[in-house]
């Protein structure tokens, strides 16, 4: 079923028109009844507010009049009666200006009320109200009830009046009564000209329903001069608010009318209405415009739909003879992320101007703990791994290779996420565009085993060097020490043989010359004496025992240095064997004098109970002997040779153990140094004077070979306390 186009872009036309005016209509109505709505809720709000307006000005009023009443019923019984007049009309001009005034009295009881006569002087239209005025004085005074009244007049060339009249004591019988009258409009129109109301008509009644209405002011339009009666009409809007204001017995109503507003004309009433529809005509007009211009495209598209349909036959065609080339490719692409996954390293490449990664392979996850997205996030940059404190940072080493070489490899320590420490080689290679550098690739490799693997190699060929060296030491310090061993015997026993000839010969000598000064041979004894001052036999008498005495002792201290040489080096033991540690110490502190004689004194704390202990004599030594001299190092650090400090080795039994104390007041360790003292290669010292393997060693023979301990106690400046624990068996 084909669907005629034109046809349906016409009924739509038709519809949105039709939808377009009943909207229109709708949204006119709606405005209509708002505005109707907001202008009669702002009619009442006014007239409510012009309600108070007039009530408490009526109150003033009535208010004012009372109290002057009062004054004036307290003034008649001093003021003669000829004075009164003037005294209360003074009074009462300070507040309002009365349109008439006066005193209405009678000479006898039943006589009629007559007028002060001065109000004849005073107001020229007097005559208008004060006959009306005295018949309402003469009404009052028949009232039983003669309490504050007031009557309202509407007087041709006055206006509209308000007379308020209460009984003073002056007169016959006391009887008489203040009157005043005041204009109604002379108080009201200017609150109301003030309220800029200038749309409202606003009349006064006063009476009732039984009694009738009657008017007594008005403030409209059409002045007051008004000759029909707007109660009676109500035409429009308006509200009749009855027995509003009691001023005087009186009750007072108010009718409030709404005037016709100026209109602006009959189209802006049906302005909405007139635009909705302009609007709904400029929709019709676009629609219409849309719907040539669909046609147009309809045709457009129809033929290029033709075209494409050629082009994607000859597509598909394409694709289908080059279909393996996208295998190929995809193959390709699958391989080397295969490939780069099984390589035992992190592939990665990195902007240079900003350090961010670009790209990381999966591997990171296992060599570093870390997601490929966390390097790619930027929260990563090229160098900015952790590594431990005391080491350049990877950046550093960067910065230092990046200026010259193309390709460099950098090695160094890092911390995985899990704080774990590896050992990273990271392959670092510059790719340039036009000698500018636009990309940097490498591969981070785990190098941990392997360089675990080297350490262990060191430390093996470390060992092996030095057993190497100290068996060579070991040798030639035993042949050297058997060759000195053997003169310095024959040295010992010739100045034993010396002294005792030496003595011997002295004791001879001495005899001589007692038997030569017995035999009375004069010359002879003056011969010997002479010879023996010229040998000066006294001399060598006193000197060549000392002589013998100094050379004889240092001979010994041969034997005991040669004799602590060849128990120092005697080759090392395959089995532990029980040894006296006491003496083992005492042999190490005197092969290690020469490194501490002149820069501390040692001290030694032996324990005389001290049990034999079952280990490796020959490592023991080397141990003891590593810990003095890096004592004597320490002190020579914090004194720098100018003064001696002191080293003292204390040894104590315990419970299946004992303990060896080597304590020094070095220069000591911060919290850094001491946790790496024991680690191989580690040394604070100065090239060519510290290998860093004397500690590593002992810790090695102690823990390692000897199930032992060795703990360090060191502050910087206070010294360090070794502590050997080595068990009994």
């Amino acid at each position: 079923m084909t669907i005629n186009k034109a046809r349906v872009d016409k009924a739509v036309i038709l519809g949105v028109l039709l939808i377009g005016a009943l909207l229109s209509y709708g949204l006119q109505s709606f405005i209509w009844q708002s505005n109707s709505k907001e202008a009669r809720y702002e009619f009442e709000s006014q007239t409510s507010n012009l309600t108070l307006f007039i009530i408490d000005d009526f109150q003033n009023l009535v208010d004012e009049f009372v109290v002057f009443s009062g004054a004036a019923r307290e003034l008649a019984v001093n003021v003669p009666p000829g004075q009164l007049v003037y005294v209360l009309e003074k009074l009462l001009l300070e507040n309002y200006k009365p349109l008439f005034f006066t005193l209405y009295s009678r000479v006898e009881a039943d006589a009629p009320y007559e007028a002060d006569d001065s109000w004849q002087h005073r107001y020229y239209f007097g005559d208008k109200i004060e006959p009306q005025l005295r018949q309402a004085v003469e009404q009052f005074s028949a009232q039983q009830d003669r309490q504050l009244n007031s009557v309202f007049f509407s007087l041709p060339s006055i206006g509209h009046v308000v007379c308020m009249m209460d009984g003073v004591g002056v007169g016959a019988s006391a009887s008489g009564y203040v009157t005043a009258c005041f204009d109604l409009a002379s108080f009201l129109d200017p609150v109301l000209q003030r309220s800029s109301y200038d749309w409202l008509d606003i009349y006064l009644y006063s009476g009732d329903m039984v009694s009738g209405y009657r008017q007594i002011y008005q403030f409209s339009e059409s002045g007051r001069t008004a000759t029909k009666d707007p109660l009676a009409e109500q035409q429009g809007r308006s509200i009749f608010l009855p027995r509003v204001v009691e001023a005087g017995g009186q009750q007072l109503s108010v009718l409030f009318t709404a005037r016709p507003q100026p209109r602006m004309g009959i189209w802006m009433d049906y302005l909405p209405l007139l635009f909705g529809v302009f609007l709904t005509l400029l929709i019709v007009m676009y629609l219409i415009s849309v719907s040539r211009r669909n046609a147009e495209v309809s045709r457009k598209v129809e033929m290029k739909t033709r075209e494409l349909t050629k082009a994607k036959v000859k597509l598909e065609i394409e694709v289908e003879k080059k279909g393996y080339l996208y295998q190929k490719i995809k193959a390709s692409v699958d391989n080397l992320e295969a490939v780069t996954n099984s390589v035992n390293g992190v592939i990665w490449e990195a902007n240079p101007d900003t350090m961010e990664y670009t790209y990381i392979s999966n591997q990171v996850t296992r060599i570093l703990g870390y997601e490929p997205e966390e390097y790619l996030s930027g929260r990563f940059k090229l160098g900015g791994q952790q590594v431990p404190e005391g080491q350049r940072s990877v950046r550093e080493m960067m910065q230092e290779k990046m200026p010259g070489e193309a390709n460099f490899t950098l090695e160094y320590q890092g911390y995985r996420k899990d704080k774990q420490l590896i050992w990273i080689r990271n392959i670092i290679t510059k790719v340039f565009d036009n000698d500018r550098l636009i990309r940097i690739r490498g591969v981070f490799l785990d190098i941990t085993e392997e360089k675990n693997h080297e350490t262990e190699r060191l430390e093996m060929e470390s060992q092996l060097k030095h057993a190497q060296k100290m068996e060579a030491i070991g040798q030639l310090a035993a042949g050297i020490a058997h060759e000195i061993n053997t003169p310095s015997q024959f040295v010992g026993d010739n100045l034993n043989f010396i002294q005792d000839a030496m003595n011997d010969s002295f004791s001879y000598i001495s005899t001589l010359e007692a038997l030569l000064k017995e035999s009375g041979n004069e010359s002879a004894v003056s011969a010997m004496q002479s010879a023996h001052e010229e040998q000066d036999i006294d001399f060598l008498n006193d000197e060549l025992p000392q002589a013998i005495e100094q050379s004889i002792d240092g001979i010994a201290r041969i034997s005991k240095i040669v004799s602590a040489m060849k128990e120092f080096s005697h080759p090392g033991l395959e089995n532990k064997q029980k040894i006296d540690l006491n003496h083992a110490i005492e042999s190490t502190v005197v092969v290690a004098r020469n490194e501490w004689k002149y820069l501390a004194d040692v001290h030694l704390e032996m324990a005389e109970d001290l049990p034999m202990v079952n280990c490796f004599p020959g490592e023991i030594n080397q141990t003891i002997l590593n810990m003095i001299v890096n004592s004597a190092h320490a002190i020579e650090a914090k004194t720098a040779g100018e003064d001696k400090g002191n080293i003292t080795i204390t040894t104590t039994a315990e419970e299946g153990q004992v303990v060896i104390e080597i304590a020094d007041d070095g220069i000591g360790m911060d919290e850094s140094v001491r946790n790496r003292v024991f680690e191989h290669f580690f040394t604070t010292k100065e090239v060519g004077k510290g290998t860093g393997q004397g500690l590593s060693i002992a810790y090695s023979v102690i823990v390692e070979k000897h199930s032992g301990s060795l703990v360090v106690d060191s502050h910087p400046g206070d010294g360090s306390r070794f502590t050997i624990t080595l068990p009994l068996d």
